[in-house]
């Protein structure tokens, strides 16, 4: 049985060829731990077991079979007679389909302290988003993070899915649950979630997540979605900065009274533009929005 080619876009040439040049110079590609430094060398083996994946998913194009993913996946499962540092969760092998996907999700020791530490340490906080092109077959990869008090940002699992779906991140979130439990008899703590807007990943997260009290729109994703509306939208380039530097402003807003009266003058001042003030209520700001299904203040942490 073949692995179905996922839709999205294939990487590009000088992406492929970068890619192979650095492949190259590796010595081997095997899934290779020692007792080495955890934290120092955690990138590496996390970049090496990726790569390692990706040889099993994918040889000179050639699409291969899903028994040489099981192989893989059943000698990085993680075990504890292994003493392993980056490991299998958790795997679901289907053929690549919306229907019947692939999810094999990778995370290790000092990942998971990662979630740990910041729980025990300041305002649990989890996010997590795809990226794509780390492989030939254009399949996504979803990463989950935490970050510190000072705001820096720590790895906490990897996944190679076939497809972005309710079904696979429920998946991704469930073997890193089930996982942390495993190792710290303790359920994952974290209250806030942050995420894009698409409908999937709210409710994988919300259908999942018992003890999270607030599921937050990213800033970032939220103001690449505004910016590629504006042209659509017919919003001129020369008020496209300001209308971005007032969504600034009322991200930054501490009640949702302070908010509604500036959105109040925002709409009055850029009235001209009714198309796009109707995409932005609609999808961002209405208490049954599209998109984030609630009001303003899932932009923003202060609210809750």
């Amino acid at each position: 049985m073949e692995i179905a080619k996922a839709p999205q876009s294939k990487p590009i040439k000088v992406y492929r060829e970068m890619l192979k040049k650095k492949e190259e110079q590796e010595e081997s590609n095997e899934f290779m731990i020692d007792d080495g430094s955890l934290k120092e060398r955690s990138k590496q083996q996390i970049l090496s077991s990726i790569r390692a994946l990706k040889s099993q998913i994918s040889s000179k194009g050639e699409i291969v079979c899903i028994d040489d993913l099981q192989t893989f996946v059943n000698e990085n499962l993680y075990k504890e007679s292994r003493n392993q540092e980056f490991f299998v969760a958790d795997a679901l092998l289907g053929n690549g389909t919306k229907d019947n996907p692939i999810v094999i999700t990778l995370t290790s020791r000092t990942c998971l302290n990662f979630i740990k530490e910041q729980a025990e340490s300041c305002i649990p906080q989890f996010a997590w988003d795809a990226t794509y092109k780390v492989n030939d077959l254009g399949y996504p990869l979803i990463t989950t993070v935490t970050q510190d008090g000072e705001h820096s940002i720590f790895p906490t699992s990897f996944s190679i899915v076939s497809s972005e779906s309710e079904a696979t991140y429920t998946f991704c979130l469930n073997a890193l649950k089930k996982f942390y439990f495993k190792l710290f008899k303790k359920k994952m703590p974290f209250k806030y979630i942050m995420s894009d807007a698409a409908n999937y990943i709210f409710n994988a997260t919300q259908k999942n997540c018992e003890n999270m009290k607030e599921h937050l729109v990213c800033f970032f994703h939220l103001k690449q979605a505004i910016k590629k509306n504006f042209a659509e939208k017919k919003v001129h380039k020369k008020d496209r900065k300001a209308i971005l530097n007032c969504v600034d402003d009322m991200q930054g807003s501490i009640t949702q009274v302070q908010f509604d009266k500036y959105y109040e003058l925002f709409k009055n001042e850029y009235f001209q533009y009714q198309e796009f003030l109707d995409y932005f209520d609609t999808y961002w700001v209405l208490q049954q929005s599209k998109t984030t299904n609630g009001v303003f203040f899932i932009w923003s942490l202060e609210f809750s």
